[in-house]
């Protein structure tokens, strides 16, 4: 899936919805051999759950740092893990911008993976989400970090996939 991807591309992956999650695990399971720090961005599953999954799958997760927004307050009091912060909303793109921004500092990622941008457009209109991808993605260059931002493929979000390409290197429809 990730074949002609360099380090410091900027990636658009798209996903029909019915191969969502066997293609999420093809895509993770190939990062821990092209990155050493990877930053996971999850709008879609808990921590726990990733954790879990990953595990079934014999994903390495020492590589990983993961960004929860799925992952009520009161579970991640109860989760006493270095590799892992959490935004308690995907509706608050300041929070998880900063909590991304600062991990990519603490823990020196070189990967971000982020999953995914159409769960974003539930909480939030086309223009906030386009924005709020410009404004990671510069901010994501200007680190020389490697991102690969996952969508699903849908007659709703089609305007707004047109409109992402243009701050990707590439789009890889999967």
């Amino acid at each position: 899936m990730l074949k002609g991807f360099n380090k410091n591309d900027i990636a658009l992956v798209i996903f029909e919805s019915e191969k969502y999650n066997d293609s999420m695990i093809k895509l993770v399971k190939q990062l821990p051999k092209k990155f050493n720090r990877i930053g996971y961005v999850s709008l879609n599953k808990g921590y726990l759950q990733l954790i879990k999954g990953m595990e079934k799958n014999k994903i390495d997760k020492k590589k990983f740092f993961f960004i929860d927004a799925v992952s009520s307050a009161n579970e991640a009091v109860s989760i006493k893990e270095k590799q892992v912060s959490f935004v308690f909303s995907a509706e608050n793109l300041t929070q998880m911008s900063l909590v991304i921004c600062n991990a990519l500092l603490k823990y020196k990622i070189d990967c971000v993976i982020f999953d995914s941008l159409s769960t974003l457009l539930i909480y939030h209109p086309e223009d906030t989400v386009l924005k709020f991808l410009h404004y990671i993605i510069n901010n994501l260059r200007s680190r020389n970090v490697t991102a690969i931002f996952t969508t699903v493929k849908n007659e709703k979000n089609a305007s707004f996939l047109e409109n992402s390409k243009v701050f990707v290197d590439q789009t890889i429809i999967s």
